[in-house]
């Protein structure tokens, strides 16, 4: 997935070239592994694995740096076969050997190959280089991820913050008919990916830690998530869960952008965790009645309270910001990349609901 054309790059470096971008990439202080990729990792290493020009499985021509993190880095490259731009997110050999990270990158793969869905990131190959590296060739966007957009915005109206997320819930509603959960909403995994003529395009990325009917792809062990965002029956451990267990998490989200911190936090994680088991979430001044009902809805500590589907928490969410049924293009500003942004809520306000592109 790509980003914005002028975000950070590899320390030491002063510019690389993007030609799939239609940019030249400046450097800043320091590489990070940008959430939008999936993985929130401390950047550790410099990009030193790859050189612009490499050749992985003889078919991806490596271009430019993107990101750099401890466990790998994210190349901007070009399929040598069809000439289409794509992102390479290349896991060093000593993480992939690890056998949680290895399925997890294995089964955003898989997952991700076979969800072809206008707000759901397309994951096109797995390749597996001889050097004992995992190589996960992604679509490659423009944008930013929801998380570093608020940096700057700290706050949405409703109706943006709807905007923003009513796609988000089609794309749920998709992955969820198909027996697939998420389990990892939150800012960092949604991009506002840029289309060529400025439309914002939210999509959900990060796959790594959804749950599937095949046992296959579900990874073992302790709860994985983020606290803030964590339903309280995968806090507890319960088994049987169900899409209900996202909209908690669209739900937190949501409250978030328009308050501006989340409904449940603590000054640790196991204080977060106690407040997401035993606080309810309180109101406030930013949130409309109607629309603080929808939320409060959303995030019942027990799931039978909460909507029962990804459409119905959309259709709730749009009547109560006034979009339902509306084809009202809204105005997501400052998204990084090409002037003129706006959110698209095509597949959203008029397709709720809708299986694909």
């Amino acid at each position: 997935i790509g980003h914005a054309p002028d975000r950070a790059l590899v320390p030491g470096a002063t510019e690389a070239p993007c030609s799939h971008l239609g940019a030249t990439r400046r450097a800043r202080e320091g590489p990070r592994f940008v959430e939008g990729y999936g993985g929130e990792v401390t950047a550790r290493l410099a990009l030193a694995s790859l050189r612009t020009g490499d050749r992985i499985a003889e078919k991806y021509r490596v271009d430019c740096p993107l990101a750099a993190g401890g466990m790998g880095e994210v190349w901007g490259a070009v399929n040598e076969a069809t000439q289409a731009p794509v992102a390479l997110k290349v896991v060093h050999a000593d993480s992939a050997s690890d056998p949680t990270v290895r399925t997890r990158l294995e089964q955003e793969a898989r997952i991700g190959a076979t969800l072809a869905h206008r707000h759901i990131v397309r994951v096109f190959d797995l390749v597996r280089p001889a050097d004992g590296s995992l190589v996960v060739v992604m679509e490659l966007l423009r944008g930013e991820s929801l998380a570093d957009y608020m940096k700057r915005r700290k706050v949405l109206p409703a109706r943006e913050a709807v905007s923003v997320l009513a796609p988000i819930l089609v794309a749920l509603a998709f992955v969820h008919t198909r027996a697939i959960l998420h389990r990892d909403i939150k800012p960092g995994n949604i991009f506002l990916a840029q289309e060529p003529d400025g439309t914002v395009v939210p999509k959900l990325v990060d796959f790594g830690i959804a749950k599937s009917d095949d046992k296959g792809l579900t990874l073992p062990g302790d709860v994985l998530g983020t606290p803030q965002y964590l339903a309280p029956e995968r806090i507890r451990g319960q088994k049987d869960l169900d899409g209900r267990s996202d909209l908690f998490a669209v739900g937190a989200v949501l409250y978030e952008l328009i308050v501006g911190r989340p409904p449940f936090d603590g000054a640790t994680t196991s204080a977060t965790l106690a407040a997401v088991l035993e606080q309810e979430p309180e109101p406030d001044a930013a949130l409309d009645p109607r629309l603080w009902l929808v939320i409060k809805r959303a995030l019942s500590k027990r799931p039978y309270e909460r909507q029962a589907t990804a459409e119905e928490l959309l259709k709730e969410l749009l009547d109560a910001v006034g979009l339902e049924g509306t084809s009202t293009t809204l105005t997501l500003p400052d998204v990084r990349g090409p002037a003129g942004p706006r959110v698209d809520p095509r597949s959203s306000a008029n397709r709720a609901g809708a299986t694909g592109r």
